[in-house]
């Protein structure tokens, strides 16, 4: 040691004391005290050489005559006993310095506890290089100094893995390098080169309760099948699997900290894909798979150790909703789905979404159907129209969420859901649909609604006068903005107003109108424009509203023009700039925004299979729609309607339910395939 790092280690010592004892017994470092240059507070401290000086003496200079100086008291031989040591008890309040090479390193690491200067000894090899060291100092708390053997050698088994010093971060590092024998074996190699192995596994037997029987040696493999085992565990609920128990941890607390490990590892988003491999290597070692089988779903609902469980649970689920045996109720089993969803595996594999989405649609519609044992019956047209916006919507909804989730499996999981699927299209077709028919038709022939069609309840043909022209009525109205989404039914308006509400940037209200008939595009688009009459063209092939033809943006806009309004299509307002945006509106009082994503793809007979995925297309081009009308044009409020909703099945009509019109009576003008329009066609 050079009279520099003299210097310094002195310095740092005096720095907590007054008075500091240096005991030098080989006398190395006799000759320099003449050289030494310590101060405290900017004050020198005073060196005194004891071989020769009288103990009691320095006791006064220090305690009555110079109570402010600062004393480096240097024997040239070793500590004496305690029985013949005159300044013992000043000792024990003063600092000792040590000068040898493991003091030395002592002091640089900034540590208090002078015991560990023999562990330090027994490290050199690690110490060798100085960027361990370096790195170990980061390590250290070096506010306390305090550290054990123990600590200090977790901390150094964290340099020499190159991770953070905590438990999780160790982990983590050797598990990634458990995954290649090379890196497994070279992970043990350095352990034992800074004889850091033998600590490890004590460390591992303090933290996560890890014990081997003789002769069995402890092995990393071994370590994280137990911490993995544990935690699936301590998960399951109900009885436990015997198998189990002699792969687990030996204490609860390690147990518990195997799953904090575990936990904060899936969420890792460096580390989890390694979780992911090494989770699926110790299941297959296991054979998991088939140990689960005896499982209830209900007993695995908060397990995410394996991926061999999820499955497992989807599996249990699946076969518990088609079997009517869920063990839940809806709220019990919405909390489930939700936890799972946001879970590990689902997060890493969108195929376990999807699949609980369509679980959850299939128990829904269970649920409901359970809710109408004997069909549909309801006193009047408009008590269905009511039922229909406060829950029989929900079937249709649920089908359509059904099937878009199988869409986004594409082919995946056929054999799981293929008897679901096919009960689901018997409820929602031959059930559903006919019982909601023959109600609604029931009730409209009763009320003989069809020559007089109102319900008493909002009506399409006069949304722009109870709307629009009866909002300018109020003080500070001077713009509307308007979208109209061909086809956007009921249910998926439903779901559009829960994600605007979800998201919280805007409020939306839900409302309905009852449609014009025949319910078709040119007819709605032109009930949905001012107006006083609507009409046809002699041929039948054109609405026409006050006499203008309603075809088209630029006759939709002439007609909104009466009214200070025009037309524009969604896909241009997507594409404009905020500049061309206002200069295309202008000063246009009333915008009509034409959105077309749902009718153009469900209504030709090669994509009306995409119709669900083009409703998920619709709800999210919708959003943007308001944001950018809100955030372009500093609006308040956009209406949002639609002129026609539309039925959907994924199965072809049976002839059963076809209706057949070999011959077109006399007057018709237009046949389709759900209406004849026509004048005086006979009854």
């Amino acid at each position: 040691m050079d009279i520099t790092q003299l210097n310094t280690g002195l310095t740092k010592k005096f720095e907590q004391s007054r008075i500091v004892f240096w005991h030098d017994p080989e006398q190395s470092f006799t000759a320099q005290l003449a050289d030494l240059s310590v101060a405290r507070d900017d004050k020198p401290v005073c060196i005194i050489n004891m071989e020769h000086e009288s103990q009691l003496e320095i006791r006064r200079r220090i305690e009555l005559l110079e109570p402010d100086t600062a004393f480096l008291l240097y024997w040239p031989s070793e500590e004496p006993l305690a029985a013949r040591d005159w300044l013992l008890d000043m000792r024990r309040y003063s600092g000792v310095f040590y000068a040898d090479a493991a003091s030395i390193l002592l002091n640089e690491l900034g540590l208090t506890n002078m015991a560990l200067r023999e562990h330090l000894a027994k490290r050199k090899s690690f110490f060798a290089s100085r960027e361990r060291t370096s790195a170990l100092k980061k390590k250290l708390d070096s506010r306390s100094g305090v550290e054990d053997p123990l600590s200090l050698d977790f901390k150094m088994i964290c340099v020499a893995l190159a991770c953070n010093a905590d438990y999780q971060s160790l982990m983590m590092e050797l598990g990634a390098r458990l995954l290649s024998e090379d890196e497994s074996e070279h992970a043990l190699n350095t352990l034992d080169k800074y004889e850091l192995q033998p600590s490890f596994w004590i460390l591992m037997s303090q933290h996560f309760g890890y014990q081997v029987e003789s002769p069995n040696l402890p092995s990393f493999r071994d370590l994280y099948r137990r911490i993995l085992v544990s935690e699936c565990y301590e998960m399951l609920e109900g009885n436990k699997p015997q198998w189990m128990q002699g792969v687990l941890l030996g204490t609860s607390t390690g147990r518990a900290n195997a799953m904090t490990l575990l936990g904060q590892w899936r969420d890792s988003s460096r580390h989890n894909a390694n979780y992911a491999t090494l989770a699926d290597e110790i299941a297959r070692q296991l054979e998991l798979a088939p140990r689960l089988e005896p499982f209830a779903a209900v007993a695995l609902q908060n397990v995410f150790t394996f991926e061999q469980v999820e499955q497992s649970l989807i599996r249990g689920l699946a076969n518990d909703v088609l079997e009517g045996d869920v063990k839940m109720n809806p709220a019990e089993w919405a909390a489930l789905v939700s936890r799972r969803r946001q879970g590990y595996w689902c997060q890493k594999v969108s195929k376990y979404d999807a699949l609980y989405m369509a679980l959850t649609q299939a128990y829904e519609l269970f649920e409901m159907r359970r809710a109408f044992p004997d069909g549909f019956h309801y006193h009047s047209a408009k008590a269905m129209y009511q039922a229909y916006e406060t829950e029989l919507f929900q079937f249709d909804r649920c089908y359509r969420l059904f099937n878009e989730a199988l869409e986004q499996l594409q082919g995946m999981a056929v054999d799981l859901l293929a008897a679901l699927s096919t009960r689901i299209e018997e409820l929602y077709v031959h059930w559903y649909l006919y019982q909601l028919g023959l109600a609604w038709d029931g009730l409209l022939g009763k009320e003989q609604r069809l020559a007089d069609w109102q319900l008493g309840v909002p009506k399409q043909s006069r949304f722009y006068d109870s709307v629009i022209r009866a909002r300018f009525m109020q003080a500070g109205v001077k713009r509307q903005f308007v979208i109209i989404s061909d086809a956007l039914r009921y249910e998926i308006a439903h779901e559009l107003q829960t994600e605007i509400n979800q998201a919280k940037r805007f409020s939306a209200q839900l409302t309905s109108q009852l449609s014009v008939l025949p319910s078709y595009t040119q007819l709605g688009m032109a009930a949905l424009l001012p107006h006083d009459q609507i009409d046809f063209s002699a041929n039948g092939s054109t609405v026409l509203v006050d006499g203008m033809s309603s075809a088209g943006l630029d006759n939709r806009s002439a007609i909104l023009a009466k009214v200070g309004g025009l037309a524009i299509s969604a896909k241009q307002l997507l594409s404009w700039t905020r500049p061309e945006a206002n200069q295309a509106v202008g000063e246009a009082r009333v915008i009509y925004i034409y959105h077309d994503v749902i009718d153009a793809i469900g209504d030709k007979a090669a994509t009306e299979l995409q119709t669900f995925k083009a409703a998920r297309q619709a709800i999210s081009e919708l959003n943007s729609l308001v944001a950018k009308v809100i955030n372009g044009f500093g609006a308040t409020r956009v209406v949002i309607t639609a002129d026609h909703g539309f039925l959907s099945q994924i199965s072809s009509p049976e002839d059963g339910v076809k209706s057949s019109l070999l011959v077109e009576p006399p007057g018709t003008l237009e046949a389709k395939k759900r209406y004849l329009l026509g004048r005086n066609l006979p009854d």
